[in-house]
């Protein structure tokens, strides 16, 4: 009851778009609050593997993952542009609605990406040193630090999906949401009177939306693999990875 009036008096107020992004925040909360423990055991976790593997940690961001970033961000503003320049008739809570859903799709998007391809690293790294002391049968000890430093990353990689598991549910409804909205928008705007928007405005206003449904689509089909799904999918394909490179070091 106290949602739904602070929903209509936002929408008197700003319109439909900012009452909408105000509403999902309270959902956003209740998972926010269990970040910070997260990013506490993340640090602790970056300490044994300074510790274990004896050399500085580093992210090692690729260019691609940055692309995947930056991409939906300039189509976003893009649309904001173009919209606010030629349709007629666009108000700024439109804009608005823009910059809040495709902002939330793209950093929390990112974020996944990016902490995924940092834990593909991560385990390329422990593997390829524990395939060292197998091969040259190191010490007893030293493989067991490294045995441990793989289990804290393992359950790290499982409490990523916990922790973080709402907001990803929060970012497929606007994601839906937001499409909605989007082509009821465009619709109005192609039966217009100024057909000259059609031609001119419209078809590549359409073709860059169109990038991002499908990107919001894909980033939807990624986030849903949190969780175990995410566990297993990373340490498997790690894991395979050492048992090939240990074949060939044998052979």
């Amino acid at each position: 009851m106290f949602y739904t009036i602070v929903f209509n008096l936002l929408h008197r107020i700003t319109g439909s778009s900012l009452g909408l992004i105000c509403f999902i925040l309270p959902i956003y909360w209740t998972d926010m609050k269990n970040i910070p423990e997260y990013w506490d055991r993340w640090a602790i976790f970056q300490d044994k593997f300074e510790l274990c593997m004896r050399k500085p940690f580093q992210l090692n961001i690729s260019k691609r993952v940055w692309f995947v970033t930056i991409l939906p961000t300039a189509l976003m503003t893009f649309n904001i542009v173009a919209s606010l320049l030629f349709v007629k008739g666009w108000k700024v809570n439109n804009s608005i609605l823009f910059i809040g859903i495709f902002g939330i799709i793209n950093l929390t998007t990112g974020y996944f990406y990016i902490n995924c391809h940092i834990f593909r690293n991560i385990s390329k790294d422990i593997n390829q040193r524990i395939m060292e002391l197998i091969v040259t049968k190191g010490s007893s000890t030293r493989f067991r630090e490294h045995t441990e430093l793989w289990c804290y990353m393992s359950h790290l990689i499982t409490d990523f999906g916990i922790v973080h598991g709402g907001i990803y549910s929060s970012t497929a409804i606007v994601m839906y949401i937001s499409s909605t909205v989007l082509w009821f928008y465009f619709a109005m705007t192609l039966i217009s009177p100024e057909n000259y928007l059609v031609s001119v405005i419209i078809v590549p206003l359409a073709f860059t939306n169109a990038i991002l449904m499908v990107y919001s689509e894909a980033a939807y089909i990624a986030l849903s693999e949190v969780g175990k799904k995410l566990h297993w999918k990373i340490l498997n394909s790690a894991m395979c990875g050492l048992v090939e490179q240990t074949q060939r070091e044998v052979s």
